[in-house]
């Protein structure tokens, strides 16, 4: 591996990409998914995003519900308080 990095290297060199300022190597690695299952399309981020507002929605509901029914319990509890 290391001859192959030092021929990459000298190639570079001869073919003058390097400009012979800075150098930077990374060597992180990722792990790989090209599974169709894992591609968004722009259809599917739609769906997605449709889905989500859908969802988002809902809980807005359920929020405002269960709001209202503690205003209306906090009411009974404490008659003469403006809430």
């Amino acid at each position: 591996m290391k001859a192959v990095n030092r021929e990459f290297i000298l190639l570079c060199k001869q073919l003058s990409l390097f400009g012979g300022k800075e150098v930077a190597i990374d060597g992180s690695f990722f792990s790989a998914n090209a599974s169709k299952g894992s591609i968004y399309t722009e259809e599917k981020l739609e769906k997605q995003i449709k889905y989500l507002d859908k969802k988002l929605r809902i809980i807005r509901r359920l929020f405002q519900s269960k709001m209202l029914l503690m205003t209306k319990k906090a009411k009974e509890v404490y008659p003469r308080t403006s809430i």
